[in-house]
C-alpha cells in the first residue's frame, strides 16, 4: 500500500480550492438581486479558473498514492472500492438536493426546481451538468477519471505524456452531455497534468518555486484585465495551477490552519455547502432580504456558513450514523 507523506502545500490548496467554489456558489443558480455588480465581477473571475484549478490537484493527488494495477482482478477490487467511495455520497447529497427542490418550491424560491423527484434523479445519474444537482457534476467526473485512468495506463505501462495529448485535444473538441462526459473532456487535460507532476513532483514543485512571483504576478493582472476586456479562459486557468500552487508553498499559507482545516474538510463542504447557501437564499428571498445592498450584508454569512456547516455536521453529528460518516469520509 502506498504510504507517502501527506503534503501541506497539497491540503492547503485544496482548502484554498474549496473555499472559491464556495465564494463561486453564494449567489445561487438565478434571481439575482439588483446593484450586486462587485459579486458578480469576483463570480465571473473566480469561474475563468478554479475549477480546473481543483481538478489538477484531483489529478495530483490520485497519481501520487496511486499504485500500479496490472490484473483485472486487482482492476475489479479497485473499482468496488473507488464505486463506494464516491457513488453513495453522490447519490444521497443529490437525491436530497432534489427531494429537496420539489418539495420546497411550493413554499419558498427554489432555484431550477425538477418536474418531478424521479425525473431530477435520473437527470443526475445520466446528464449530471445539466441536472437540477449539477454542482456535484464533480464527484461524478472524478469516479469518471479514477475507473478510466487506470485502463488507459495498462497499454502505456504508466506513462502519462500520449494520455496527455489525447487529453488536451479531447478540451478543444467536446464531447456529450451523457455520463458527464462533457465535464471530463473539459478538463481531462488538467486533470492528467496533475497526475504528470505527481509523477515529477520535485521537478515540479521546484518550477512553481523558481518562477512563483512570476506567475503570481502575471496570472493576476491577466485575470482583473479579463474582467473588462475579452481574455480567453483557458490560458487564465492554466496559469492560475503554477501561481496558485506556489502560493500555497509559501510557508505562512501551507501551515495555515483554516486552508488546511477547509482542505481535511473538502469532500464534505464540497457535498453540503449549495445545500446550505440555498436554504438560507429561500428565507433571505422569503422575507425580502435578498437585495443588493443586504447582499453586501449576508454574503459574509452564506460563505461562512456554507463552509462551516458541513464542518460541524461532519465532526458532531455525523458520527453518530456510522454508515453516513463512512460515505462522507
Amino acid at each position: 500500500m502506498n504510504r507517502k507523506p501527506r503534503l501541506d502545500d497539497i491540503d492547503s490548496a485544496k482548502g484554498l480550492a474549496i473555499f472559491l467554489v464556495v465564494l463561486g456558489h453564494l449567489a445561487g443558480g438565478g434571481n439575482l438581486p439588483k446593484n450586486f455588480d462587485w459579486y458578480m465581477a469576483i463570480h465571473y473571475a473566480i469561474y475563468r479558473f478554479h475549477m480546473p484549478f481543483f481538478m489538477f490537484l484531483s489529478g495530483f493527488i490520485f497519481f501520487y498514492t496511486y499504485n500500479p494495477i496490472r490484473t483485472m482482478h486487482d482492476y475489479g477490487r479497485y473499482a468496488v472500492r473507488k464505486f463506494w467511495r464516491f457513488a453513495p455520497a453522490y447519490l444521497l447529497f443529490g437525491g436530497l438536493m432534489i427531494a429537496g427542490k420539489t418539495i420546497g418550491q411550493h413554499v419558498v424560491h427554489v432555484d431550477s426546481p425538477p418536474e418531478g423527484f424521479w425525473h431530477g434523479f435520473v437527470e443526475i445519474l445520466i446528464r449530471p451538468s445539466l441536472s437540477h444537482a449539477a454542482t456535484l457534476w464533480y464527484i461524478y467526473a472524478l469516479l469518471g477519471f479514477q475507473l478510466l485512468l487506470p485502463i488507459c495506463l495498462w497499454p502505456t505501462r504508466d506513462r502519462l505524456e500520449l494520455l496527455l495529448v489525447v487529453g488536451l485535444l479531447l478540451h478543444f473538441v467536446g464531447s456529450t452531455y451523457l455520463f458527464c462526459f462533457d465535464r471530463m473532456s473539459e478538463h481531462a487535460f488538467v486533470f492528467l497534468a496533475g497526475a504528470y507532476a505527481a509523477s515529477y513532483s520535485s521537478a515540479w514543485m521546484a518550477l512553481v518555486d523558481k518562477f512563483r512571483n512570476l506567475t503570481l504576478a502575471v496570472f493576476t493582472a491577466i485575470l482583473a484585465a479579463s474582467v473588462y476586456w475579452y481574455v480567453p479562459s483557458y490560458p487564465i486557468s492554466l496559469l492560475s495551477i503554477p501561481a496558485l500552487h506556489g502560493l500555497c508553498r509559501l510557508p505562512r499559507w501551507r501551515t495555515s490552519y483554516w486552508l488546511l482545516l477547509f482542505g481535511k474538510y473538502t469532500f464534505i463542504i464540497y457535498l453540503m455547502n449549495t445545500i446550505v447557501i440555498g436554504l438560507e437564499k429561500a428565507l433571505l428571498i422569503k422575507f425580502h432580504f435578498w437585495t443588493g445592498g443586504q447582499f453586501v450584508l449576508f454574503s459574509p454569512l452564506l460563505l461562512i456558513s456554507g463552509i462551516f456547516v458541513p464542518i460541524l455536521l461532519k465532526v458532531y453529528v455525523f458520527p453518530r450514523i456510522p454508515i453516513l460518516d463512512r460515505i462522507t469520509s
